[in-house]
């Protein structure tokens, strides 16, 4: 008896042996053909190769044992004894205080938020601990496992891994003079407003979690981005605590690694943007559900309904935790109602769960309520990126198939973003690298399809519904597919890891040979170190010194900033500029500070002619960016005040569109008096009525007056302008001249000689949006006559410039001035000119003369 025992043992021994080597054959072969895509005429093969390989992988591991995944029943009926009448008061206490300061909520965010919102919390934490009290009797009893000196030093070490990895040259990238997106400075500007009184209800924690780094290290981009950081490594640990009441300690160790060390999370983690905080809220709300299935009682639904609630007020993609919650529970419900019949303890769970689906709706109710409240002024704007999508009939077309045919393309475009090409998006990741390493995606492809193999055992399917659903909405509803949005599936990629690398740690529990399990040991242990200097390699060797990625964090808000940053308390700066709202508020306004005054304009005539402004008193600047003509403006400027000292500011990283010329001008500058041959009337619209009229150096888009500005006057008609005057070509032979306007209809002629601008003919330099149009001609030497007439539109600041080609300097504005040779000075010559500012904009007269 003994020896046939002993061989059905060996030979089941043997069997489990060879399916564990089955596995590890068919995860070698996914791994070749991951490592086939890079090749472009092996994609479909090793795209093949992947999902066979991940797939037999799957159904060699085989169904795993239980793991506490029973719904629990509760053994015995409530007793209440002093405890628990101790639990039910405090209960009350904190139901009461939630209660009250919902309603303090809703009638009064603004006033009420400093002590509501804590107290709300708090009213939270005390009903769940009341709860925690009286609810004993309704638990089941969940062994605990030890842990063991070995578990606690290896999590430490991964912590302490992943810490590293985030703070790691966190001063060189992402660069500390610029933003990934515009949802950066938000969230800075969100913290600063904050710390000013404001009181947001939209991405709420995510605003306030900068606010005491502000406060401690002084406001810039380091202290905004640390304590993002900080959450993410904080994810890291949640991510273990929901795999330990998953899976063995072992695969949640791997797992937590696989996760610690991602170049995809790593990238996240150090960005200031509100869509990645609430990615640690989304791994405990599924702790809390797991841990609640497995111990049963209510204390812990008071939490869950609450974090769902406040997933209402984060970025959209976070509106998909309640629904997962909620199709959670209900599964839960459907089961429980379906063994209620089995015993009294049955019954009294169902009773149990019903009791704590209302816990979760009242504590969801609570966030819900107060926020609908926040939105009565404006309802759509809860679901503004939806109907911004839905606009796009390109997209959400009317035609059946093609709707059809595009969700289908999207879902491909989707799934290729784990082992294909990543996100296309340069800002979040390095172009053509996909989103996971090659060995963690092989392990994240086969967890994916042992889950939904084995859905029933170890809430399997619903980790697998809740990656999916996550993934399939966040990429489907919107019009296009933005990787960062799917940020909440990034922990679960990870989860499904554990889970299938504990199925096999199962297997080689039971398996009966050292030298097996000792070679899924050195699987685990290589595929942990591959892991590591592939996601090293990408993040350190390549995205951090990535060109395209550095290149995206600055513009030309960041350089005008850093430039206003390097001046001395005393100076003002004037910046010629298309960043129209520089010193309005805007999202920069906490970065860009109040230490330096300074304005934006796109006309410099009142700096030519030594008017005063806002800078007198003070040590005037002036910054010039693209697309004005930079050298050119600098050389004029120099032309009307000698003692002006102008040099480039070329981009430390080699971006020339990013080139700036700083001019130090001096206080109060006194300008050389110049004559000038070019007379310039400035028109408002189709109105005869003058607006400006003056004489002008030279025609340039620098001299595009204040009253015609589009950024201060958005609803006023676009100027019109007229130009005429006369200018000397050098007498050097023939020379190409081009006249090239931005905003503007332009027609006239020189000498006699139609302008027929175009919009095909390309323009010289860097420029920005707008109707760009230019024509090119050549001029012989000796004086020419040109009258022109230019009507501006509602796209941006309107602009005419005339250059002429030199042989050694390329490009320069032709000059229309000359000399004064009496004393006159350019400030008398600028009152004789007046202005005329009658910039009837609402009809006020405007006098530009201080």
């Amino acid at each position: 008896m003994f020896a046939s025992a002993g061989s059905q043992s060996q030979g089941e021994s043997t069997r489990i042996v060879l399916r564990l080597l089955g596995v590890v054959v068919a995860l070698g072969i996914a791994l070749l053909g991951r490592f086939w895509l890079t090749a472009p005429e092996w994609v479909s093969a090793g795209t093949w190769l992947l999902v066979l390989g991940c797939v037999s992988a799957a159904v060699l591991a085989g169904r795993p044992t239980s793991q506490g995944e029973s719904f629990s029943e509760s053994a015995q009926p409530l007793t209440l004894g002093p405890r628990r009448r101790l639990g039910g008061a405090i209960a009350l206490l904190g139901f009461g205080l939630f209660a009250y300061t919902t309603w303090a909520l809703f009638t009064a965010w603004q006033m009420n938020f400093d002590w509501a919102a804590p107290t709300m919390v708090l009213g939270v934490a005390l009903t769940s601990a009341g709860l925690a009290l009286l609810d004993r009797p309704w638990r089941t009893g969940v062994a605990r496992e030890h842990v063991t000196t070995t578990e606690l030093a290896i999590l430490a070490a991964i912590f302490l891994l992943a810490c590293f990895l985030r703070f790691y040259k966190i001063d060189y990238f992402p660069p500390l003079d610029g933003f990934v997106a515009i949802e950066e400075p938000q969230s800075g500007q969100g913290a600063w407003a904050i710390m000013r009184g404001v009181r947001p209800w939209e991405f709420l924690l995510d605003r306030w979690i900068a606010v005491p780094f502000f406060h401690w290290m002084g406001i810039s981009i380091l202290s905004l981005r640390i304590p993002f950081v900080i959450v993410s490594c904080l994810t890291v640990l949640a991510t273990y605590v929901l795999l330990r009441e998953l899976v063995r300690w072992p695969a949640a160790l791997f797992g937590t690694f696989l996760l610690a060390v991602s170049h995809w999370h790593l990238h996240y983690a150090r960005l200031a943007h509100n869509i990645f905080p609430t990615t640690l809220l989304s791994v405990v709300v599924w702790w809390l559900c797991i841990r609640q299935t497995r111990t049963g009682g209510v204390r812990l639904y008071p939490w869950i309904g609450f974090w769902s609630g406040y997933a209402l007020y984060a970025y959209a993609g976070y509106r998909g935790i309640p629904v997962v919650v909620a199709l959670f529970l209900l599964g839960q419900l459907a089961v429980l109602w379906r063994k209620r019949r089995e015993s009294p303890s049955s019954l009294r769970a169902l009773k149990v769960h019903l009791a704590g689906l209302a816990l979760v709706g009242v504590f969801f109710a609570g966030p819900a309520l107060v926020l609908v409240n926040q939105l009565r002024s404006n309802p759509a704007y809860f679901l503004e990126a939806f109907y911004r999508s839905y606009a796009n009939k390109q997209y959400y077309v009317s035609d059946w198939p093609t709707w059809l045919k595009l969700r289908w393309e999207r879902q491909v475009q989707t799934a290729r973003i784990f082992h294909h090409f990543g996100d296309a998006e340069q800002a979040y990741n390095l172009p053509g690298e996909p989103m996971l390493d090659p060995v963690s995606g092989v392990w994240f492809t086969a967890g994916l399809f042992f889950c939904l193999l084995y859905p029933l055992r170890r809430f399997q399917g619903f980790f697998a519904f809740a990656f999916l659903f996550l993934l399939i909405a966040g990429a489907t509803l919107t019009q296009t597919l933005v990787v960062a949005r799917l940020q909440i599936v990034v922990p679960l990629v990870f989860v499904l890891v554990a889970l299938f690398a504990d199925r096999v740690w199962q297997l080689v529990e039971v398996a009966r040979y050292r030298w097996a399990q000792a070679v899924w040991v050195g699987v685990v242990v290589l595929s942990a170190g591959a892991a590591f200097a592939l996601n090293w390699d990408v993040y350190f060797g390549k995205i951090i010194h990535s060109p395209v990625m550095r290149a995206v964090y600055r513009n030309y808000y960041t350089t005008a900033i850093t430039y206003l940053h390097s001046l001395p308390d005393d100076a003002y700066l004037l910046a010629l500029s298309d960043m129209g709202n520089l010193f309005m508020p805007s999202d920069y306004e906490w970065w860009r500070g109040e230490r330096v005054p300074g304005s934006v304009v796109s006309d410099i005539y009142p700096v030519l002619v030594g008017k005063d402004g806002p800078w007198k008193n003070r040590q005037l600047y002036l910054l010039i960016q693209r697309p004005f003509e930079q050298q050119e403006i600098a050389d004029l400027i120099r032309t009307y005040l000698p003692q002006a000292e102008c040099q480039w500011i070329r981009h430390p990283e080699g971006y020339p569109h990013l080139d700036q010329i700083g001019c130090a001008l001096g206080r109060n500058p006194v300008p050389r008096a110049l004559r000038t041959s070019l007379r310039a009337r400035y028109f408002r619209g189709e109105q005869e009525k003058l607006v400006l009229e003056r004489d002008e150096p030279v025609l340039s888009w620098a001299l595009s007056p204040e009253p015609c500005s589009r950024w201060r006057y958005p609803e006023e008609p676009p100027c019109r302008a007229e130009w005429s005057g006369t200018f000397l070509l050098s007498t050097d032979g023939p020379r190409d001249v081009a006249i090239e306007a931005r905003n503007a209809h332009v027609e006239g002629t020189i000498d006699d000689r139609a302008i027929m601008l175009d919009r095909s003919v390309p323009i010289e330099g860097y420029v920005l949006e707008g109707e760009m149009s230019a024509q090119r001609l050549s001029l012989p030497p000796g004086e020419h006559r040109i009258e022109l007439r230019a009507r501006g539109t509602r796209a941006g600041e309107l602009g005419v410039r005339l250059r002429v080609k030199d042989p050694v300097a390329g490009w320069r504005l032709i000059s229309f001035a000359t000399a004064v040779e009496n004393s006159e000075t350019a400030t008398d010559r600028g009152a004789q000119n007046t202005e005329l500012l009658r910039a009837s904009v609402s009809g006020e007269l405007r006098e530009r003369t201080n």
